[in-house]
């Protein structure tokens, strides 16, 4: 029996090396259309562990950055408004301190408010006091129009310049 094979493998060896060398050839192009794609798939997984480290990176500065500012909103006051101040100009100046004192009054619900808020929304500001007229004077009132012209922050300072004008009742209604 060991004869007959080798006696067959002699008749049919050029049929066994070309199997082997088309064996060998097929196996090396398999290898290097597979190699490629793995190579593809490998790169691409490093791309997303790079991406996925960043992200991670970024996500740490961020919380790191939320940390800060809870503890730098409880530490800093000075972002809180403390005082009031109200430059009116006017003709009079009788009407201009009557003005300045009930104006500051009236703007004294913003005490104690972040300058932050209240900067990103001055709007607020505008309409409490031109939606309001003022009036002054017990014997003879005097109803006066109140305009914004400028509004700044310093230091826990909301500082206003306002323009004050008189009015008649005939305009008021």
């Amino acid at each position: 029996m060991k004869r007959d094979f080798l006696e067959g493998f002699r008749r049919n060896a050029r049929s066994w090396v070309m199997f082997l060398v088309g064996f060998m050839l097929g196996g090396g192009c398999f290898l290097l259309l597979y190699a490629h794609r793995v190579d593809s798939y490998l790169s691409e997984r490093n791309v997303m562990y790079y991406s996925n480290n960043q992200k991670q990176k970024e996500i740490l500065k961020l919380q790191e950055q939320i940390a800060k500012l809870g503890q730098r909103g409880n530490e800093d006051d000075d972002e809180r408004i403390r005082n009031i101040d109200v430059e009116v100009r006017s003709d009079q100046p009788a009407i201009s301190d009557a003005a300045k004192a009930e104006l500051e009054q009236r703007l004294s619900p913003f005490l104690d408010k972040s300058m932050e808020w209240i900067s990103n929304n001055p709007e607020l500001v505008e309409m409490t006091l031109e939606k309001s007229r003022i009036e002054l004077g017990h014997e003879r009132p005097v109803k006066l129009a109140v305009h914004l012209r400028w509004l700044s922050f310093h230091r826990g300072t909301m500082k206003l310049w306002v323009d004050v004008e008189e009015v008649s009742d005939k305009e008021t209604g």
